[in-house]
């Protein structure tokens, strides 16, 4: 499969970012995001776990998680 490239405007929401992955990724993906994309990426990871097979964040930030689980999640993808 070949990678998928999205490219990213000012006025892109994060909920169109996680519709636009999801609509292009299959089960067990791996998913990589840069700067701001690792914040999209680690919420789409969270939202849709079963489509995450390994998750690369590259000079990316961490998001607020409202629930413990959500780190433990995120971390085993790392």
């Amino acid at each position: 499969m070949e990678p998928i490239h999205i490219d990213i405007t000012s006025v892109t929401s994060f909920d169109e970012i996680n519709q636009l992955i999801d609509n292009s990724v299959d089960e067990n993906s791996i998913i990589v995001g840069f700067s701001l994309g690792g914040f999209s990426a680690m919420n789409f990871a969270i939202q849709h776990p079963s489509k995450v097979k390994k998750l690369l964040i590259i000079s990316g930030h961490m998001i607020p998680l409202e629930k413990p689980i959500e780190l433990t999640h995120i971390l085993n993808l790392l």
